[in-house]
């Protein structure tokens, strides 16, 4: 089941821009599952691996902010010009 519902499958038929943010201490979804390979060889691809996030835990500061829609932002503002 999860080696046909993997995305892992369909990376290398994206066809439009792409943001990838996963975090290196995510257990859902572990760095070693990530195909970086593939990843880099997709051009419309960015794949943003950063330390601590957990699986969708995007958060930082006191009082805790997500801070994932900045670069977000920053992604489609650099395509769409």
């Amino acid at each position: 089941y999860y080696e046909q519902s993997s995305s892992v499958n369909h990376v290398d038929n994206i066809e439009v821009p792409f943001l990838a943010i996963n975090s290196l201490d995510d257990r859902i979804t572990p760095p070693r599952g990530i195909p970086i390979d593939k990843f880099m060889t997709n051009p419309n691809i960015a794949l943003a691996l950063v330390p601590h996030g957990g699986h969708l835990g995007f958060l930082t500061g006191i009082p805790p902010k997500i801070w994932f829609i900045r670069p977000i932002e920053e992604f489609v503002s650099a395509i769409v010009r």
